[in-house]
């Protein structure tokens, strides 16, 4: 039978840093959870806006310079012929009689003017949707090796192992404001102490 490990001592601050080190294992632990939420918020947005992106390219089809496509049909199309439009144009000259005659002018149309090149919803450039792919693909693998990344500082803060790792993750966690930030100064404030260096050496020797 092979001896199993002295004992760790366990005085009163022994067992305050032992404390600190499991409250932040399992705080390292939630937060990789919210780091997957964050990746599934990633990828529902990404398929939401580039499903909408894409609709609004395939209507707009290819920009020309000068030009827009939703105007391009409007200069070919006919005038609309209505049923009245025989009888209106028989009356002008008449009607352009009684104006002169009277002395009554028609008020200029508000009506716009079809094919004037200007288009009511404007065109979208092809090369946004891989920049778009780009950008969503980036914040999800950033947001899952949070989540690994939290996941094994768990872990390992735990265990009472691989402190250095558990640095370099708070460290990133500073960045993700403003949970990760409070979890990230927290605990390097905690593993950085001086009062670490003689746990985990007495950790590493009862191993």
């Amino acid at each position: 039978m092979t001896p199993h490990p002295p004992a760790l001592p366990r005085s009163p601050q022994d067992l305050k840093k032992e404390s600190k080190l499991d409250t932040l294992s399992v705080l390292h632990y939630v937060m990789s959870g919210l780091n997957l939420l964050m990746v599934l918020f990633i990828i529902l947005h990404g398929l939401i806006m580039i499903t909408v992106f894409s609709s609004f390219i395939a209507t707009s089809g290819v920009a020309e310079p000068g030009r827009s496509p939703r105007a391009v049909g409007l200069d070919e199309l006919p005038a609309p012929q209505t049923a009245n439009s025989g009888i209106a144009g028989e009356k002008a000259p008449e009607l352009a009689e009684e104006n002169e005659t009277t002395g009554v002018t028609e008020p200029p149309s508000t009506t716009p003017a079809a094919g004037n090149g200007q288009s009511a919803e404007p065109d979208i450039p092809k090369f946004v949707l891989p920049i778009m792919y780009l950008l969503y693909f980036t914040l999800g693998l950033a947001g899952a090796a949070l989540a690994v990344g939290n996941f094994l500082s768990g872990r390992y803060l735990k265990r009472r192992e691989k402190r250095r790792f558990c640095t370099v993750v708070a460290a990133v966690n500073c960045l993700h404001f403003p949970l990760g930030t409070a979890l990230g100064v927290f605990t390097l404030v905690t593993l950085t102490g001086p009062e670490m260096d003689e746990l985990y050496a007495a950790h590493s020797k009862a191993r």
